[in-house]
């Protein structure tokens, strides 16, 4: 029965391959789950493409151990290709790597592709072969690709996923990564689509004024805004630079539009401050998308929490603020006071009066939160986490840590952990239930 639902995947896996591939010339491809192994492809430019993904690094993240197996990871190069990988399993174990591209996210210039095509040292013979393979390519907006990686989710597990679900790629920091050029790219030409520019900028109003109420209905909003045909995913030279630069004044404007929802000033600027060099550390156009998500998504969010509270004053805020952005750092009665510019023992009074819980207490159940993430989704020593957690000694962290949810860290970790492993094995058994 097993590998009669391992065949019935596999055939699954080969009529969608069939599929998107009449529909816009999608290519799909299926290797051994080492990737060493190329076993189908529908591309017509197999050879070429192969190249492009393998000297890329985009096969050896897939493959990674920065990917989860379940989930399919978003991949781009530095030319600009962008792809979609994910794992088809054999009951407990991947057994093939399924990946679809390559697509590319807008209509750009010849002039743009021969310049990133130049940054890889060809031949002009070779860059004339590539140029004209390059024109081949699918160009699909980021909403469509992402409808067709649903629906290979959905071949390879009989589940249906949501977009946000998605991994991305991000720099694989091992000497390989050929991403840092486009931060440093010298600006020339290049322009943005007009109407694309428009519509971007409508659909920013729409989360500027979803950010001053706090408003959770923001998923669609942002699904639409990742579904615009976004400046060319291999830019011009420099337009990537000018991307960032707009997504930092952005960022600005989502910091005004917070302190109009109620957010502290300090707190709001302090966020920016934040968001703003995540942006700039980005070296790729699938990390640079993400990383403005999370943006928008921790504007909104806060601003709700804030709103939720409105019996508590800014300053209280601003405190609970200060407090979860320094968990890993030690914290003190008078360094906190000192921050919202009340005395230790006011402070104090007030936090006690208007959160209901003593500041300390707030302190180690935010600590605690933290830990029982940790230990979930991390291989942190018990030790290591009570010392960054500023716990000072295991014992104590054990002590507390009891306390409040009731067991000690290492039975959390494997009761949690055994939960897991018990839920996949019973959405496993289903599998293979329906199967036959």
């Amino acid at each position: 029965m097993e590998n009669e639902l391992m065949t019935n995947v596999y055939v699954r896996s080969r009529v969608l391959s069939g599929m998107v591939h009449s529909a816009c010339g999608l290519g799909c491809w299926c290797f051994s789950v080492d990737a060493e192994r190329l076993f189908y492809s529908t591309s017509p430019d197999e050879q070429e493409f192969l190249l492009f993904l393998r000297s890329s690094g985009c096969m050896d993240y897939a493959i990674s151990d920065h990917v989860r197996r379940d989930r399919p990871v978003i991949l781009s190069d530095s030319v600009g290709l962008i792809w979609a990988a994910e794992f088809l399993w054999n009951h407990d174990a991947p057994e093939l790597l399924i990946v679809l591209g390559p697509i590319f996210n807008s209509a750009t210039s010849l002039r743009s592709i021969e310049n990133s095509l130049h940054r890889l040292n060809l031949s002009q013979s070779a860059r004339n072969l590539l140029l004209e393979k390059m024109k081949k390519v699918p160009v699909l907006s980021m909403a469509n690709f992402g409808q067709y990686v649903q629906m290979m989710h959905y071949t390879l597990f009989q589940e249906e996923i949501q977009r946000q679900e998605f991994q991305f790629q991000t720099v694989i920091e091992d000497g390989r990564n050929v991403y840092r050029n486009f931060a440093d790219a010298e600006q020339t030409d290049g322009s943005w689509d007009q109407t694309n520019v428009e519509r971007i900028h409508m659909t920013e109003g729409t989360i500027l004024q979803m950010i001053r109420e706090g408003n959770l209905e923001y998923r669609n909003v942002l699904d639409q805004l990742n579904g615009l045909d976004l400046p060319a995913q291999f830019p011009a030279d420099g337009q990537f630079r000018r991307l960032k630069n707009s997504l930092i004044i952005f960022c600005g404007q989502c910091t005004r539009a917070a302190i109009d929802g109620g957010m502290p000033q300090q707190s709001a600027f302090v966020l920016e401050s934040e968001h703003c060099d995540r942006i700039e550390r980005t070296l790729t156009m699938t990390e640079l998308l993400t990383v403005n998500r999370r943006m928008m998504e921790d504007y909104i969010k806060r601003v709700h929490e804030l709103k939720k509270r409105r019996d508590i004053s800014k300053p209280i805020q601003q405190c609970c603020d200060y407090i979860k952005r320094n968990l890993l750092k030690p914290l003190d009665l008078k360094q906190i006071a000192d921050n919202v510019g009340y005395t230790d023992y006011y402070l104090s009074k007030r936090f006690y009066r208007e959160m209901g819980v003593k500041l300390l207490d707030f302190i180690k159940n935010e600590r605690i939160d933290l830990a029982k993430i940790w230990l979930v989704t991390t291989t942190k020593s018990v030790d290591e986490i009570s010392e960054t957690l500023q716990f000072n000694s295991r014992n104590y962290f054990g002590k507390v840590f009891c306390e409040k949810v009731g067991m000690t860290p290492t039975a959390y970790r494997k009761q949690l952990r055994a939960y897991e492993h018990n839920a996949e094995k019973e959405g496993d058994d289903a599998e293979n239930k329906a199967g036959r």
